[in-house]
């Protein structure tokens, strides 16, 4: 188990030393994964989440403008619940 970090610089250096996505979308997803960590989830997406989560959507092409509305939120969110509710959530902000 590895505590899920805090700090947006230095998640940004692990997806880069892991050579995850683009800089822009790394910078989109790390803002979601952290807006998400403050929510009442039952499964607060940690790092593995998150790598899985940016490496699958470099893969498909998804622009850093479209992060933000949560594509494929399957990789990030495991429980059904969390996703609908990150939905709700995040859309209000």
């Amino acid at each position: 188990y590895v505590d899920c970090p805090d700090d947006r610089e230095y998640l940004g250096e692990i997806l880069a030393l892991h050579e995850v996505g683009e800089a822009d979308v790394r910078a989109e997803a790390i803002d979601v994964l952290l807006r998400l960590r403050e929510l009442d989830l039952t499964k607060k997406p940690g790092l593995s989440e998150l790598l899985d989560w940016v490496g699958y959507l470099h893969v498909i092409g998804t622009p850093a403008a479209e992060v933000a509305s949560l594509p494929h939120v399957g990789a990030l969110l495991k429980q059904r619940g969390d996703q609908l509710r990150a939905a709700g959530r995040l859309a209000e902000k």
